[in-house]
Protein backbone atom coordinates (compact mmCIF):
# COMPACT_ATOMS: atom_id res chain seq x y z
CA UNK A 1 0.00 0.00 0.00
CA UNK A 2 2.85 2.75 0.71
CA UNK A 3 4.02 1.67 -2.43
CA UNK A 4 1.07 2.73 -4.24
CA UNK A 5 1.01 6.05 -2.30
CA UNK A 6 4.64 6.45 -3.12
CA UNK A 7 3.81 6.52 -6.43
CA UNK A 8 1.13 8.70 -6.29
CA UNK A 9 2.84 10.98 -4.27
CA UNK A 10 5.65 11.14 -7.30
CA UNK A 11 3.58 11.57 -9.78
CA UNK A 12 1.48 14.38 -8.85
CA UNK A 13 4.87 16.44 -8.04
CA UNK A 14 5.64 15.24 -11.47
CA UNK A 15 2.60 16.66 -13.17
CA UNK A 16 2.32 19.90 -10.87
CA UNK A 17 5.91 20.88 -12.84
CA UNK A 18 5.31 20.59 -15.92
CA UNK A 19 7.04 22.99 -18.68
CA UNK A 20 4.41 25.33 -18.68
CA UNK A 21 4.61 25.69 -15.14
CA UNK A 22 8.63 26.06 -14.74
CA UNK A 23 8.19 29.02 -17.79
CA UNK A 24 5.45 30.74 -15.65
CA UNK A 25 7.25 30.97 -12.30
CA UNK A 26 10.57 31.79 -14.00
CA UNK A 27 11.29 35.67 -14.67
CA UNK A 28 10.98 36.61 -18.32
CA UNK A 29 13.73 37.94 -19.99
CA UNK A 30 12.71 40.54 -22.91
CA UNK A 31 14.62 43.28 -24.28
CA UNK A 32 13.88 47.00 -24.51
CA UNK A 33 14.66 48.29 -28.17
CA UNK A 34 14.71 51.62 -29.95
CA UNK A 35 11.23 51.44 -32.39
CA UNK A 36 12.23 54.06 -35.55
CA UNK A 37 10.28 57.43 -34.68
CA UNK A 38 8.24 59.42 -37.67
CA UNK A 39 10.04 62.23 -35.78
CA UNK A 40 13.77 63.23 -34.90
CA UNK A 41 13.22 63.04 -31.27
CA UNK A 42 16.17 64.19 -29.01
CA UNK A 43 18.81 61.23 -27.79
CA UNK A 44 17.92 62.24 -23.89
CA UNK A 45 14.08 61.54 -24.80
CA UNK A 46 14.93 58.00 -26.86
CA UNK A 47 17.58 56.54 -23.70
CA UNK A 48 14.18 58.08 -20.96
CA UNK A 49 11.58 56.05 -23.07
CA UNK A 50 13.88 52.52 -22.89
CA UNK A 51 14.21 53.42 -19.26
CA UNK A 52 10.54 53.40 -18.82
CA UNK A 53 9.68 50.59 -20.55
CA UNK A 54 12.75 49.10 -18.57
CA UNK A 55 10.74 49.86 -15.49
CA UNK A 56 7.53 49.02 -16.95
CA UNK A 57 8.55 45.24 -17.51
CA UNK A 58 10.27 45.17 -14.13
CA UNK A 59 7.87 45.83 -11.91
CA UNK A 60 5.52 43.41 -14.32
CA UNK A 61 8.31 40.25 -13.30
CA UNK A 62 9.77 40.71 -16.41
CA UNK A 63 13.96 40.84 -17.05
CA UNK A 64 15.09 43.88 -19.07
CA UNK A 65 17.61 42.21 -21.33
CA UNK A 66 20.88 43.38 -22.21
CA UNK A 67 21.34 42.89 -26.13
CA UNK A 68 18.20 41.90 -28.40
CA UNK A 69 16.94 38.63 -27.40
CA UNK A 70 14.35 37.25 -29.18
CA UNK A 71 11.75 38.63 -27.42
CA UNK A 72 11.42 42.33 -27.28
CA UNK A 73 9.31 45.80 -25.93
CA UNK A 74 8.97 48.81 -28.07
CA UNK A 75 7.35 52.02 -28.46
CA UNK A 76 6.83 54.49 -31.16
CA UNK A 77 5.97 58.04 -30.53
CA UNK A 78 3.52 59.91 -32.87
CA UNK A 79 3.02 63.44 -31.77
CA UNK A 80 -0.75 64.22 -31.66
CA UNK A 81 -0.56 68.22 -30.55
CA UNK A 82 2.19 71.01 -30.06
CA UNK A 83 1.52 74.26 -28.57
CA UNK A 84 3.54 76.82 -27.09
CA UNK A 85 2.52 78.81 -24.69
CA UNK A 86 3.44 82.76 -24.33
CA UNK A 87 4.25 83.90 -20.61
CA UNK A 88 6.97 84.47 -18.20
CA UNK A 89 8.28 81.57 -18.63
CA UNK A 90 7.14 80.17 -21.79
CA UNK A 91 5.42 76.46 -21.94
CA UNK A 92 5.95 73.80 -24.18
CA UNK A 93 2.83 71.56 -24.13
CA UNK A 94 3.38 68.08 -26.19
CA UNK A 95 0.06 65.25 -26.78
CA UNK A 96 1.77 62.41 -27.57
CA UNK A 97 0.33 59.01 -28.63
CA UNK A 98 2.58 56.00 -27.84
CA UNK A 99 2.10 52.85 -28.92
CA UNK A 100 3.74 49.88 -27.32
CA UNK A 101 4.41 46.17 -29.20
CA UNK A 102 5.59 43.00 -27.01
CA UNK A 103 7.27 40.66 -30.55
CA UNK A 104 9.30 37.98 -31.32
CA UNK A 105 11.88 38.53 -33.00
CA UNK A 106 12.89 35.61 -34.67
CA UNK A 107 9.54 34.73 -36.23
CA UNK A 108 8.42 38.36 -36.70
CA UNK A 109 5.44 37.91 -34.34
CA UNK A 110 3.21 40.80 -32.50
CA UNK A 111 2.01 39.23 -29.52
CA UNK A 112 0.63 42.50 -27.92
CA UNK A 113 -0.20 46.34 -29.07
CA UNK A 114 -1.52 48.85 -26.60
CA UNK A 115 -2.15 52.58 -27.58
CA UNK A 116 -1.48 55.24 -24.44
CA UNK A 117 -2.01 59.00 -24.93
CA UNK A 118 0.20 61.37 -22.47
CA UNK A 119 0.57 64.89 -22.40
CA UNK A 120 3.55 66.78 -20.93
CA UNK A 121 4.48 70.52 -19.63
CA UNK A 122 7.85 71.77 -19.73
CA UNK A 123 10.27 74.85 -20.44
CA UNK A 124 12.06 73.50 -23.63
CA UNK A 125 11.05 70.88 -26.00
CA UNK A 126 13.06 68.28 -24.68
CA UNK A 127 11.51 68.73 -21.23
CA UNK A 128 7.89 68.58 -22.03
CA UNK A 129 8.79 65.27 -24.30
CA UNK A 130 10.78 63.78 -20.98
CA UNK A 131 7.72 64.36 -18.35
CA UNK A 132 5.01 62.87 -21.05
CA UNK A 133 7.31 59.81 -21.14
CA UNK A 134 7.15 59.42 -17.45
CA UNK A 135 3.49 59.31 -17.14
CA UNK A 136 3.73 56.17 -18.57
CA UNK A 137 3.16 54.43 -14.95
CA UNK A 138 3.23 50.26 -14.65
CA UNK A 139 0.21 50.78 -12.18
CA UNK A 140 -1.78 52.32 -15.58
CA UNK A 141 -4.40 49.49 -16.01
CA UNK A 142 -3.99 49.36 -19.68
CA UNK A 143 -0.22 49.22 -18.90
CA UNK A 144 -0.70 46.27 -16.54
CA UNK A 145 -2.84 44.54 -19.21
CA UNK A 146 -1.04 45.46 -22.02
CA UNK A 147 2.18 43.40 -20.74
CA UNK A 148 -0.04 40.49 -19.33
CA UNK A 149 -1.51 39.78 -22.34
CA UNK A 150 2.18 40.01 -24.07
CA UNK A 151 3.73 37.81 -21.21
CA UNK A 152 0.56 35.47 -21.57
CA UNK A 153 1.42 34.64 -24.95
CA UNK A 154 4.88 34.41 -24.45
CA UNK A 155 4.39 31.63 -21.43
CA UNK A 156 1.97 30.10 -24.04
CA UNK A 157 4.57 30.08 -27.48
CA UNK A 158 7.59 28.69 -24.59
CA UNK A 159 5.49 26.12 -23.43
CA UNK A 160 4.65 24.76 -27.05
CA UNK A 161 8.29 24.90 -28.13
CA UNK A 162 9.90 23.71 -24.91
CA UNK A 163 8.31 20.36 -24.95
CA UNK A 164 9.55 19.47 -28.42
CA UNK A 165 12.94 18.96 -27.54
CA UNK A 166 11.87 16.09 -25.25
CA UNK A 167 11.42 12.66 -26.53
CA UNK A 168 8.20 10.84 -27.18
CA UNK A 169 6.05 10.82 -30.38
CA UNK A 170 2.62 11.11 -28.91
CA UNK A 171 3.92 14.28 -26.86
CA UNK A 172 5.30 15.90 -29.91
CA UNK A 173 1.71 14.96 -31.33
CA UNK A 174 -0.15 16.87 -28.79
CA UNK A 175 2.38 19.54 -29.18
CA UNK A 176 1.54 20.35 -32.60
CA UNK A 177 -1.77 20.09 -31.91
CA UNK A 178 -1.97 23.09 -29.45
CA UNK A 179 -0.06 24.59 -31.71
CA UNK A 180 -2.21 24.32 -34.69
CA UNK A 181 -5.13 25.58 -32.11
CA UNK A 182 -3.54 28.36 -31.06
CA UNK A 183 -4.24 31.56 -33.52
CA UNK A 184 -4.14 34.50 -31.42
CA UNK A 185 -0.22 36.17 -32.19
CA UNK A 186 -0.31 38.67 -35.46
CA UNK A 187 2.51 38.75 -38.01
CA UNK A 188 4.52 42.49 -37.55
Amino acid sequence: MKKYINIILVAAILFAYTPTTFSQECNLPISVVSYPQNEELPQAVESALENQLSRIITAHGMEPGISLGQFIITARIDVTDKSIHQGPPIQVVYDLGITMYIADTYTQTKFASEYIEVNGVGNNETKSLMNAIKRLNANNNKIASFIKNGKNKIHWKISILLPLHTPGIHRKKAVYKRAAEYNGSENV
